[in-house]
């Protein structure tokens, strides 16, 4: 917390100064989060941390490299904390602010910092010590300022020797050093901050799709330097100083006000370390995989999925919610990597609670770490897609696809292409029938015959292969069908027939193209996705009006090798890990070990007794679902909480349930040592389950239940931090894991 007096103290010194020291800007959980973050990404080879090594080919390299340093340059972290300790150095300096550069510092024994000025992106700095010195070294190890020589030379030169832990200076107006040398045993941890004129000149620039002519990579970024428009204007009244009386990290900053950034580097390497659940992959901007004219695989050709139902129960009304459509991305993700296709993310839905009239849609990058998926294959939001399909087509694409399964007349009423209509994409032909048949999710099984390794990549590479052609012949006998016939869903015993030998292909080629990595080539360019315009070309885009199943092996939660992959990689976005480890540290301080528990309710009881199990066979991941299971009885959750808390000898509980009923959670609040976070009111509400979500990951123990695909993704995040298997149970199935030690 920044009051406004200590504000108020820091201007007047660096208006007579130009420097200031400040109180603490990060609350005490927020600083143990940062500094176990920067301290394992140190400590890991594959952190990102680099070595401020000295060229034999520069002459003056010490006075511009620290000695035996490490550094981290403008990661993610970092950046977030920057964006809202902006506000602190507006006030203190009466002009608008924005960060330039941010850089974390890891100093080892013998380490220096040589006497230096900042560069131009370092108009106004802060040095914050996360880990002074070792207490062997006596005194804070100080940050030494002497100001540049004035051009008056009766003016006053400034020094200092500042050993607070959180310096502000101007800092090309002073030399700042730090002394020689940590001493052995010694390391520090500084986060350094820099800061420009809100106004300082940026490159903005505006995204348009390439024809394959032009440029490989797809993507074409126009970019002119010009000055940022927005300025915050002088500060100059004590209400206005007061506004600074607010925590860093408190959640009160809007998602809006600090949109989180999609821009990656080349191998999109962010974010790493013991709280991150991804490894780093060597890929290159497009995947890494090229063809064999050395082009990028995946360049100029999309795939763009619906994560729902819309139609069925008003014209947008769309079925779905956030974990179902996360585990529609896992899927999707998979099969645009077997096509070789860049995966367009779509929005994320919102809901209150699960009858909720209202709908609410944010940005991938909302609640997910772009740069993360990045990492592991090419992906754009589709924010970002349809604002580049309209400068170069108008927003028109070539057609999309509709689920076989609608010949007949089944849902006539939905795969309308409404998600994609509704957020500005038109299409020049009329829908067409999807030809492929492994397409409706699976959280169910396939039956007594389980999917094997790497059948989801023989499929739909082989779908790759014969996309083309196959659509040409959908698209041929659309036209002479009148579309009164064609796209009501009547089943037309040519296109049954069309249909019914295009997947026979496809199950034919599905071995071949699994066992044989080499034919997966790239398609030819197809007339059907000329847009109308002679002079511009549209995107090769596959749009499918539902989400594809890539065939993974769900069954017990048996999660094969690519789905494991994915799921590292789909991971949340920093700011809510950040908000996760203050919230349990709030709750529960001191890393006190504890059991979380997702308790499902809000209407599930109406599932799991009606028709919403029964449509799958009354089984999910594979395992018949119980009623003890889907909806436990308040008697059967405590006595499985008891269960779980004596075999992992703990003693406190979180809570994370949907349940409203006042009378049931008294219960279990009277049964067991049991804690529930509660949301500041300004935090974010869709941010509040996911957050929730980590903070069961992050447990000691825990118990689902096994038919939600919220537990299903908590037993996710829990496998990539490493818990073993046998640490998860689920209500009604206590000793599903308990046996096998070890990761089962």
């Amino acid at each position: 917390m920044v009051s406004a007096e200590a504000i108020r103290r820091a201007r007047a010194s660096f208006q007579a100064r130009g420097y200031a020291e400040l109180p603490p800007l990060l609350d005490r959980h927020a600083l143990a989060y940062a500094v176990h973050h920067y301290e394992a990404l140190a400590r890991s080879s594959r952190g990102g941390f680099y070595r401020d090594e000295p060229s034999p080919h520069d002459r003056e390299h010490d006075s511009i490299l620290a000695k035996d340093r490490w550094a981290l340059d403008n990661d993610p972290l970092g950046l977030f904390l920057a964006e809202r300790i902006a506000t602190v150095v507006s006030r203190v300096t009466g002009v608008a602010a924005r960060p330039g550069f941010v850089k974390a510092a890891w100093y080892t024994a013998g380490s220096k910092l040589p006497p230096h000025r900042d560069q131009v992106q370092n108009l106004w700095s802060i040095s914050l010590t996360l880990v002074p010195p070792s207490p062997g070294a006596g005194a804070a190890w100080p940050l030494r300022l002497i100001s540049a020589p004035a051009h008056n030379p009766l003016a006053r030169t400034h020094t200092a020797n500042l050993t607070a832990s959180v310096v502000f200076f101007a800092g090309r107006d002073f030399l700042h050093w730090r002394p020689c040398c940590l001493r052995g045993g010694e390391h520090a941890l500084v986060l350094l901050l820099h800061f420009v004129r809100a106004d300082f000149p940026a490159f903005r620039c505006s995204i348009h799709l390439a024809a394959p002519s032009a440029n490989p990579d797809g993507l074409v970024h126009d970019c002119a330097a010009q000055p940022r428009p927005r300025r915050l204007g002088a500060i100059d009244t004590d209400a206005d100083v007061a506004d600074a009386d607010a925590s860093v990290l408190d959640g009160s900053d809007t998602p809006d006000a600090f949109p989180p950034s999609t821009r990656c580097d080349a191998k999109a390497d962010a974010w790493l370390g013991s709280l991150h659940d991804v490894d780093v992959r060597e890929v290159g901007v497009r995947g890494g995989a090229t063809d064999a004219l050395g082009r990028g695989a995946s360049a100029q050709r999309y795939l763009l999925y619906s994560p729902c139902v819309v139609g069925l129960e008003g014209p947008s009304y769309c079925l779905g919610q956030f974990n179902n459509q996360l585990h529609m991305l896992w899927h999707a993700m998979a099969v645009a990597r077997a096509m070789q296709r860049t995966l367009v993310l779509p929005p994320f839905l919102w809901m209150a609670n699960q009858s909720a009239n209202e709908q609410r849609w944010f940005r991938a990058s909302h609640f997910l770490d772009v740069c993360a998926l990045r990492r592991r294959q090419p992906v754009v939001e589709l924010e970002d897609f349809v604002e580049a399909v309209r400068l170069q087509t108008g927003g028109v694409l070539s057609r999309y696809a509709h689920p076989p399964y609608l010949l007949g007349g089944a849902g006539a009423t939905a795969f309308n292409g409404e998600f994609f209509k509704t957020r500005g994409l038109r299409f020049r032909a009329p829908r067409v029938a999807s030809p492929f048949d492994e397409m409706q999710q699976s959280t169910s099984g396939r039956g007594i015959q389980g999917y094997a390794p790497f059948e989801g990549t023989g499929f739909w590479a082989a779908a790759a292969l014969h996309l083309d052609r196959q659509q040409a012949e959908l698209a041929e006998l659309a036209e002479h069908d009148p579309p009164t016939t064609f796209h009501t869903g009547d089943a037309d015993v040519r296109l049954v027939d069309l249909l019914t030998h295009h997947a026979t292909e496809l199950q034919q080629w599905s071995p071949l193209a699994a066992e044989h990595p080499q034919l997966r080539g790239h398609p030819p360019p197809s007339e059907m996705n000329r847009a109308a315009s002679p002079t511009h070309e549209a995107p090769d885009a596959l749009v499918l009006d539902f989400a594809p199943a890539y065939n993974f092996n769900l069954d017990c939660f048996a999660f094969d090798a690519e789905l494991e992959a994915i799921q590292r990689a789909v991971v949340f976005r920093p700011a809510l890990h950040a908000l996760a480890l203050a919230a349990r540290e709030e709750m529960l301080p001191g890393s006190e070990r504890y059991l979380a528990i997702h308790l499902r309710r809000d209407g599930y009881e109406h599932y799991c007794a009606g028709g919403g199990l029964a449509r799958y066979g009354r089984r999910r991941f594979g395992v018949a679902i119980t009623p003890s299971m889907c909806f436990p009885s308040i008697t059967q959750a405590i006595e499985a909480i008891h269960t779980a808390l004596r075999r992992h000898s703990l003693s406190r509980v979180l809570l994370a349930t949907n349940s409203i009923d006042a009378v049931e959670l008294a219960t279990l609040h009277a049964a067991a040592a049991v804690v529930r976070w509660q949301p500041p009111p300004t935090m974010p509400p869709e941010w509040v389950p996911h957050i929730e979500l980590i903070l069961c990951a992050m447990a000691d123990a825990f118990v689902g239940t096994l038919p939600s695909t919220y537990t299903a993704t908590v037993l996710a995040q829990r496998d990539a931090r490493g818990w073993g298997r046998n640490t998860s149970a689920f209500f009604g199935a206590l000793n599903f894991w308990h046996s096998r030690p070890g990761r089962w």
